[in-house]
């Protein structure tokens, strides 16, 4: 098999079966690349998960797309990408221009906080969510014109991450020895993991306050 369909069917698989967010989906890229098939090791899949966390942009796309990219350049990128997200993409599309056929096309509140949790129901990126809301927003004009939105929001939702992985990758596995810069993307790690720790702990305070 070619390593980009090969690079394909293993992400579609986790694309199928990987429920959770980012820190789930990249537990599971770990159990499957560097322990399973053995594409790399350790400290690679570290460096690469390192430089995405600290890259704006959907975390565990892009480490799938980095690793696509290690496995077979940028077919097997796309690859990667493809397969882990159009289980999700797909049916949270179909869910957005349903729900919002019962609404009447109106896309309110509502509307929005059911595609916020039917997009953590579902394995795959939550990303995807932009896939629900283009195609909620486009299905009164009919099913092509909501699948055209849903594609449209999730090419814009996704697109910028990944292109500033393939331009970040190469840099990064030459600057990764430096002593340096390990150090810097260690403490920029530190203090991402702070905010999103705040930010949980506020949002927890809200619900029980």
């Amino acid at each position: 098999m070619r390593p980009a369909a090969e690079t394909f069917l293993a992400f579609l698989r986790l694309g199928l079966t990987s429920f959770g967010g980012p820190v789930a989906h990249v537990g599971r890229f770990r159990r499957e690349f560097v322990e399973r098939r053995r594409w790399m090791d350790d400290a690679k899949f570290a460096d690469t998960v390192a430089l995405c966390q600290f890259l704006p942009g959907p975390t565990s796309s892009q480490v799938g797309f980095a690793i696509g990219l290690r496995r077979a350049g940028m077919a097997g990128g796309l690859a990667a990408w493809t397969g882990f997200t159009a289980p999700s993409a797909v049916a949270l599309g179909i869910a957005g221009c349903v729900l919002a056929g019962v609404a009447g096309g109106w896309l309110g509140g509502d509307q929005v906080v059911a595609g916020y949790a039917l997009a953590q129901a579902v394995p795959g990126p939550l990303f995807t969510m932009a896939s629900y809301l283009g195609a909620a927003m486009q299905s009164a004009d009919g099913p092509l014109a909501a699948a055209q939105g849903a594609a449209f929001l999730t090419a814009a939702i996704f697109l910028p991450g990944l292109l500033i992985v393939l331009a970040a990758l190469p840099a990064w596995d030459r600057l990764r020895a430096v002593a340096g810069a390990r150090a810097a993307l260690t403490g920029a790690n530190c203090a991402v993991i702070g905010i999103l720790a705040a930010a949980l702990a506020g949002l927890v305070l809200r619900v029980l306050g």
